[in-house]
């Protein structure tokens, strides 16, 4: 089963947390820095779903930026007012660290789907690390010679 961190600092909406779980994910909420830690010690995430109901100053919480950025393995979906996107800060947080964003209020099937698509990337990032450690593909396939035989 697929592993989703959700990373909040607002409730969670109990219709999110039902459709995720029925799209066969299992759902981890932290909304502390300390519980993302521990999590993020416990299993290993390969997308993340962070929930803000605002950005006060143009800032998200300082612990869920940090947590993004310390986790760039992790594909990050964004939820969030569209108002935080006037906010260079976030707008440069979501352009290098998020797979997406999605703004407030939540489309759940939108949302499942980008959930989904970021998956199915984790997946093939993980294939070509594995590949990566393992050797070229390209001298598996064409040899090793120096006419290619």
């Amino acid at each position: 089963m697929r592993k989703l961190l959700i990373l909040v600092d607002c409730p969670v909406d109990t219709r999110l947390t039902q459709s995720v779980v029925a799209a066969r994910w299992d759902v981890h909420i932290a909304n502390t820095a300390e519980k993302a830690r521990n999590k993020l010690e416990q299993y290993r995430f390969h997308v993340g779903l962070a929930l803000l109901d605002s950005c006060n100053g143009g800032r998200i919480p300082p612990w869920i930026e940090d947590i993004i950025n310390a986790q760039k393995h992790v594909k990050w979906v964004q939820v969030l007012p569209r108002d935080c996107l006037k906010s260079p800060r976030i707008a440069r947080l979501i352009t290098s660290r998020c797979y997406d964003y999605h703004s407030l209020p939540i489309d759940l099937q939108r949302l499942m789907a980008t959930l989904g698509h970021a998956a199915g990337m984790a997946e093939l990032a993980a294939q070509v690390h594995d590949s990566s450690r393992g050797g070229s593909t390209r001298r598996r396939i064409f040899g090793d010679g120096v006419n290619g035989h």
